[in-house]
């Protein structure tokens, strides 16, 4: 086993123990802060908004750290070992299910939230593909291109989610923006989770199906544009922006060698 191979395999395992216990620690002093903190975002103080969260934050709390105590323990004997934690299917599997179901209670917005240790945990993750992308780079110049292009339309992908954020209009449409943000987190995520699961057990590369971008599109498009009245979420509208650029410039890219290939074979046949 070289170093290069025991290095990249510490930086991913790393990289996911990283993101969920600052992402887990962080959702957990939310819970704590936000029974009295936050105003009418508060669980004291707070209506429906603060309840559904508060408690849809605590389900994927419990279920996620249940799930991932096993692999944790797992990962931290060797990671400071001179030795790699071997991460087959199985592992992925067992890893990644608790870290997305986590992410759940990521995606609300409570009384009391620090977004920059989300983001730094979210960095974490992040991390842990781009080892990935850097290792397939150094072994398979061929993949270079597809497993680049991946991590940065999973990345960009995962950005464009809507956060479920509070809202003050009055009925019918704050009923149907909560339907909107619950339907989007719950339906966008799991995407998110299986595409992650499929670019790591997949050498680094993800699959482009055009069917998680429609729902993807269709879902935070929705709910951007039902919140835009009240408030305009730049970051979740730009990054869906991104993301079917990206989707596009890789399809256009991967069409155009697909038919430079077969010109190239029928000149040959020629």
């Amino acid at each position: 086993m070289s170093k290069r191979e025991i290095v990249i395999n510490k930086i991913i395992c790393g990289g996911f123990l990283g993101y969920f216990i600052i992402l887990f620690i962080e959702r957990l002093l939310a819970l704590i802060f936000s029974t009295y903190l936050g105003g009418e975002l508060s669980l004291l103080e707070g209506g429906f908004y603060a309840f559904s969260t508060y408690f849809f934050t605590l389900a994927s709390l419990v279920a996620a750290s249940i799930l991932f105590i096993k692999p944790a323990i797992e990962m931290f004997k060797v990671i400071f070992k001179k030795e790699i934690y071997v991460l087959d299917d199985k592992r992925y599997f067992k890893i990644i299910l608790p870290m997305i179901i986590l992410l759940f209670g990521g995606m609300t917005h409570t009384g009391f939230t620090i977004s920059y240790l989300q983001f730094v945990s979210y960095g974490c993750l992040i991390a842990s593909m781009v080892a990935k992308t850097v290792e397939v780079c150094l072994t398979n110049k061929d993949k270079r291109f597809d497993t680049i292009i991946s991590v940065i339309y999973l990345t960009l992908f995962s950005m464009s989610i809507p956060v479920i954020y509070p809202t003050w209009l009055d009925l019918p449409l704050n009923v149907l923006i909560y339907i909107s943000e619950f339907s989007s987190v719950l339906l966008l995520v799991p995407t998110f989770g299986l595409m992650l699961l499929y670019f790591f057990k997949n050498d680094g590369i993800s699959k482009f199906h055009f069917m998680p971008l429609v729902f993807m599109v269709v879902l935070s498009t929705t709910t951007i544009g039902l919140m835009w009245i009240e408030s305009i979420n730049l970051f979740a509208f730009i990054f869906e922006i991104l993301a079917i650029i990206c989707f596009s410039v890789r399809y256009i890219i991967v069409g155009s060698n697909k038919n430079r290939e077969e010109k190239d074979v029928t000149n040959k046949n020629n």
